[in-house]
């Protein structure tokens, strides 16, 4: 996306003034850096996928960070400090952190935070000062059981829903971690509206279109509809933000060339606004949206340890 030095200087002090320009932590093991995977530091991996932080997530003028290589959360204030490093438990040969939710109470404050932890499958839930209060989860096929975990949404009950890329679907959790139900899931993301129903894309690969489908937490149906995208692939929802619209993004029908559309389509399904962005590789979350304000996360993990991992506003136009 191209603005000029002038346009982002009056969008970071207006539209995020509780946030710096940019969250950056250097790659390392160290304490205060952030893990990462690749050629690099693995020569003997065959071709491996870079990997580095998945997720993030900003909240009341912070970010919370998902070192997901080595297994730990950083917790940053609004001029970029690491205030706290909370290490999540590591069960069997590996750890990777592939997603995290924050769980809120009545004032918005952090009384807790949700993790996806995929070398057990685990889902973890840890007090904000780091203890272990839940978890539960576990690797298999069956309802309640997980294959790969993608993501997770935290309704304001505090019911989880937890996309499972190998097992295609979304998996519903009281709070407390009793399993309730589960619906098909096509990877194109998911998250809740304001009302805290259950919001996901339905793509028709003949048609190639996609709707938008949206459910009471409990599975009653409260809307489908098609949105006015064109020729287009791989769909993923983000948010639905305070207008209720959908934002997502997806592929153009060109094809992904290190570029995403990024659209935002009206109760109607009909498109308002539609930009490029450009994300990085092999994050599961790289767009959060906080306070009103969009967030993207930059990194190039194939080139770690140059480069740095940073968290920037960002606005669509």
């Amino acid at each position: 996306m191209s603005r000029s030095l002038f346009g982002a200087c009056v969008f970071l002090f207006c539209a995020a003034p509780a946030l710096w320009a940019a969250v950056a932590l250097p790659y390392g093991d160290e304490p205060g850096k952030v893990a990462f995977f690749n050629a690099n530091n693995h020569p003997e991996a065959e071709e491996p996928v870079p990997l580095g932080p998945l997720s993030f997530r900003v909240a009341r003028g912070e970010c919370w960070v998902a070192d997901s290589v080595a297994g730990r959360l950083y917790r940053l204030d609004d001029q970029g400090k690491l205030l706290k490093t909370l290490p999540v438990p590591k069960e069997g040969e590996t750890i990777l952190i592939e997603d995290i939710a924050l769980i809120k109470g009545a004032n918005g404050q952090i009384e807790g935070i949700w993790v996806l932890e995929g070398g057990a499958q685990h889902v973890i839930r840890l007090s904000p000062e780091g203890e272990v209060v839940k978890t539960f989860g576990g690797r298999g096929d069956q309802p309640g059981q997980f294959i790969q975990m993608h993501r997770l949404e935290v309704g304001p009950d505090g019911r989880l829903f937890i996309a499972d890329k190998g097992r295609q679907k979304i998996l519903i959790f009281a709070a407390d971690g009793t399993f309730e139900r589960e619906v098909p899931w096509q990877w194109s993301g998911l998250c809740l509206d304001a009302a805290g129903n259950l919001c996901r894309l339905w793509f028709d690969e003949a048609k190639k279109t996609t709707s938008l489908v949206i459910e009471t937490p409990d599975g009653k149906p409260v809307k489908t509809v098609r949105l006015a995208l064109g020729d287009h692939s791989d769909p993923e929802l983000w948010c639905m933000n305070e207008r209720g619209e959908a934002c997502l993004t997806y592929v153009p029908a060109t094809g992904f060339a290190g570029v995403f559309k990024f659209a935002v389509c009206g109760p109607d399904g009909q498109t308002v606004q539609v930009v490029d962005l450009k994300p990085p590789l092999a994050m599961n979350r790289f767009l959060d949206r906080g306070e009103g304000t969009f967030f993207l996360g930059v990194a190039d993990y194939r080139a770690a340890p140059a480069g740095e991992f940073r968290i920037e506003p960002w606005t669509p136009h």
